[in-house]
């Protein structure tokens, strides 16, 4: 079994509502030191016209591997993820560790 295969749930992540659990899309995580973030498509946090977010980073849970995480900042400007479509957001876990 390759390592790609065996932590494939590691690799993907959700962005969802927080409320509804409605899924928006999905995210790839990673770490620098000991912060944890999602790489995501501009369009699943912004809005279809680009004027500002969906949603409030509080209004979201991002899963990743069946493990909850509370977005706390969106890096990088608006402008930036308009004309890429990429998005990161720093995420720590919902349990407070």
């Amino acid at each position: 079994m390759s390592l790609i295969t065996q932590n494939k749930n590691l690799l993907i992540g959700h962005i969802k509502t927080s409320e509804s659990g409605s899924l928006l899309g999905s995210c790839i995580p990673f770490k620098k030191g000991d912060d944890i973030f999602v790489i995501t498509c501009g369009h699943v946090i912004y809005k279809d016209d680009w004027s500002g977010l969906r949603h409030l980073t509080a209004e979201l849970i991002v899963e990743i591997d069946s493990k909850t995480y509370k977005p706390i900042d969106v890096i990088g400007k608006l402008e930036d993820a308009k004309k890429t479509d990429f998005s990161i957001v720093q995420i720590v876990h919902a349990d407070g560790d």
